[in-house]
């Protein structure tokens, strides 16, 4: 169900936060803080997206569905995909914090890469599968086309 009523505060407030958090990131001295706020302004502002996404898609296909037209049946499944694609984003992710770290000058590359493995290896294996594979099915249950 599609409500834009409520993606307004959402937006005021997970807009609001992001937006701070990015452009806040420039003012931490400690070596960590500055890519921690970067990496949380993008997923505030991710999350906002994927907000705004779903409840596009779910007016498209309101709208569809109350047309003269009989409404499709969603379609089921697509978890195991999006859940796949998950984990292969993660993997990708913490290839990239692997190549990244290696580049760094010192201690602050190992640093990064000790925070990026925590990230990506607890928290990127578990949730980020969970998040694409729900995304996934949502976005093949709401498909117009047969």
């Amino acid at each position: 169900m599609s409500s834009y009523a409520h993606l307004a505060p959402a937006t005021v407030i997970l807009g609001g936060a992001g937006t701070l958090a990015l452009t806040a990131s420039g003012e931490f001295s400690t070596p960590g803080a500055e890519a921690a706020s970067i990496l949380g302004g993008f997923a505030v502002l991710g999350f906002l997206a994927l907000l705004w996404w779903v409840n596009v898609r779910a007016a498209r296909y309101k709208a569809w569905a109350s047309g003269r037209y009989p409404a499709p049946t969603p379609r089921e499944g697509g978890f195991l995909i999006g859940a796949a694609a998950g984990l292969a984003l993660a993997f990708g992710l913490q290839v990239l914090a692997y190549a990244v770290a290696k580049a760094g000058i010192g201690s602050e590359g190992l640093q990064f890469l000790a925070m990026a493995w925590v990230f990506v290896g607890f928290i990127g294996y578990l949730v980020l599968p969970l998040i694409v594979g729900y995304v996934w099915r949502v976005h093949r249950a709401t498909t117009t086309q047969p």
